[in-house]
């Protein structure tokens, strides 16, 4: 029933069968059960209780006296052992979100100075990839650049299924109306786009491609029989200035969790930075030559 149910607090008499309230109480904490337990006792067994609380118990009670007095005792006494409960739990959320944040911060951090050191773009993609990979698994990935002049989208980098695609071969996507596509939903609204089943939303698409593991291109989305396609797919922006420069795509199996598209929203934007400053500088040396 403990396994099964959210139970706030376990109160629990000494003298049971088969087995007593401190075995029970031992059994709970050895399995590693946490839950508020009170023990009963009898008068003159001031033994038992000191064993209880060694053992993890949060209080006891003596029985015997008044019933009134003593359901009133006891009350109390469960009242306090669920308060500290969920302070303890709302403790314990909010160390767990602080170490989440501080994490996702040092992943952000890294990633800003390593492609911060260099403005080889095909070195800040790389960057790029095998850090999203590292942190949270990356199948399929694609980095695309939003021309905004043009109104294309353009993918300059790409990971097809563990293998990296030559993305110059992949053709040019127009920007379409809001509704009408994945990567042109992300540039309109500046919001990221997670499909569990990728092909769905592809399946709608008047312009798409299938990019396979050994770089064939292929019109349209994967068909549904194609066990293989990767499922889950999370679209991103990558934000600079207050506009999206492009959308980075992360494919797997696995679903991803809301610490994954906030981890991968934060590392998008410096993707961008790190992108469009290696852009800068090809175009600079473009213009040298």
């Amino acid at each position: 029933m403990l396994d099964t149910q959210t139970i706030d607090v376990v109160v629990s008499d000494y003298q049971m069968l088969p087995i007593d309230g401190l075995e029970f109480l031992k059994m709970l904490r050895t399995s590693g059960n946490n839950i508020p337990f009170i023990l009963l006792t009898g008068r003159g067994r001031e033994e038992v209780a000191i064993r209880a609380l060694n053992l993890g118990a949060m209080n006891y009670l003596k029985k015997g006296g008044d019933a009134k007095t003593q359901y009133t005792e006891l009350i109390h006494l469960i009242k306090t052992a669920v308060k500290h409960k969920q302070a303890e739990d709302a403790l314990s959320r909010s160390m767990v979100l602080t170490k989440r944040l501080l994490e996702q911060q040092v992943a952000i951090n890294n990633l800003a100075l390593k492609i911060g050191a260099t403005l080889d773009l095909e070195v800040v993609y790389q960057t790029v990839y095998e850090h999203v990979h590292d942190l949270m698994d990356a199948y399929s990935f694609i980095v695309s650049v939003y021309d905004e002049k043009e109104k294309m989208i353009r993918a300059g980098f790409v990971i097809a299924e563990g293998n990296q695609i030559d993305a110059t071969k992949l053709p040019p996507l127009p920007l379409g109306e809001e509704d009408s596509g994945t990567q042109s939903r992300v540039i309109h609204t500046g919001n990221y786009f997670y499909a569990p089943d990728i092909r769905k939303p592809l399946s709608t698409l008047k312009t798409s491609y299938t990019v396979d593991s050994d770089g064939t291109i292929v019109d349209g989305s994967p068909p549904e029989e194609d066990d293989e396609s990767s499922k889950s797919s999370l679209y991103v922006p990558m934000m600079a200035g207050g506009k999206v420069v492009g959308v980075i795509q992360s494919q797997r199996f696995d679903a991803y969790t809301k610490d994954d598209i906030e981890l991968l929203m934060a590392l998008a934007n410096v993707a961008a930075l790190g992108i469009l400053n290696a852009l800068l500088f090809d175009d600079l040396s473009e213009k040298e030559k």
